[in-house]
């Protein structure tokens, strides 16, 4: 039986201490819209190597979560919050200990315009940290998303 999204979301401890930064979807679409338009492409700065890097982690994997620590031993409330939110819907997913490396613990950031973990990627698209991932989730979003993407 799938747990209530309210269980998921209220699971982390760190979430009513701490307010979030979140980017509506409209604004994820406005950062391609500028990047079409001749602006400067997000993480169009990274060196080649860690860009490659994080390129390939990104489109080899349907859905791949950029954390604090593992699936099975998250370092922070937000990224376990996802790692359950990930598991409740039965995706498979890989993950990234951004803690592990520095290079690309501060190139995620470049990479995606999006300043905290977790940060969380389905069908080579950046889709948001924690917060969204609720929101996502709660709606009933995230399961459409999933589906189309891991029965692409």
């Amino acid at each position: 039986m799938l747990a209530s999204s309210r269980s998921v979301a209220s699971s982390c401890a760190c979430a009513p201490r701490r307010s979030c930064f979140v980017r509506p979807a409209a604004g994820r679409r406005q950062l391609k819209a500028n990047a079409m338009m001749g602006g400067m492409a997000p993480g169009a700065g990274l060196s080649p190597e860690v860009r490659s890097n994080i390129d390939k982690l990104v489109n080899s994997n349907k859905v791949v979560l950029f954390m604090k620590g593992s699936k099975q031993f998250p370092q922070c409330g937000f990224s376990n919050t996802v790692v359950q939110i990930l598991n409740v819907m039965g995706a498979p997913f890989e993950h990234v200990d951004i803690l592990a490396d520095e290079s690309l613990r501060v190139g995620m950031k470049e990479y995606s315009q999006w300043p905290t973990f977790p940060q969380v990627y389905i069908g080579g698209e950046f889709v948001g940290g924690a917060d969204i991932m609720i929101q996502m989730f709660q709606s009933g979003e995230l399961k459409e998303l999933l589906e189309r993407e891991l029965n692409s």
